[in-house]
């Protein structure tokens, strides 16, 4: 059996290093559940969005501002407190954040995943129609923007099968998907 005589050394000694540990996560940003660094917009009113400490800042496409908010995660919710309102974006993983009409946002190092990976594809058609099979007579399930990345499960000649944010999967037209990235 362990004795600790001056339990008041081992207390300060315990609290130190708890907030140091705290610190040190909140100045590298591990406690948000967001991934540091850059993410970039495939589409919508932002360009970019950049993770720093407990700060995100986003950079606007139509005039080249950027604007830092605070925010809080919340489940796979991220908030970007704004004060009057809050932005909403979903969290699809640690590399895509999906911010609805504002783009979604991939991570610096997807980007670089998805240039090495042949089946990965780019939307290169304003909206894309994702449907349940591959035909113009099935139903439309989903729209894609322009620059939205696609990973190619099949390809059928005029109709590929997809998947897309994330785990949904479904078949678009061929003739509007590019290698190139």
């Amino acid at each position: 059996m362990l004795v600790l005589k001056n339990t008041s050394v081992n207390r300060k000694a315990s609290l130190a290093f708890i907030l140091i540990t705290f610190f040190f996560l909140i100045l590298n940003g591990c406690t948000s559940g967001l991934k540091p660094g850059i993410y970039y917009a495939d589409d919508g009113a932002y360009s970019k969005m950049e993770i720093k400490g407990n700060r995100i800042i986003l950079t606007t496409i139509f005039i080249p501002i950027e604007q830092s908010f605070k925010y809080k995660v919340e489940g796979n919710d991220l908030y970007l407190l704004m004060g009057v309102y809050d932005m909403v974006f979903k969290i699809v993983n640690e590399d895509i954040i999906d911010g609805g009409i504002y783009g979604t946002f991939y991570h610096e190092s997807y980007i670089q995943k998805i240039k090495n990976n042949p089946n990965i594809y780019k939307v290169v058609t304003d909206k894309l129609n994702v449907r349940e099979g591959p035909g113009t007579d099935y139903k439309v399930i989903h729209q894609l923007t322009k620059d939205t990345y696609v990973f190619i499960i099949e390809n059928m000649g005029e109709w590929s099968k997809i998947k897309f944010d994330g785990e949904k999967t479904g078949y678009v037209s061929s003739s509007y998907l590019s290698s190139d990235k």
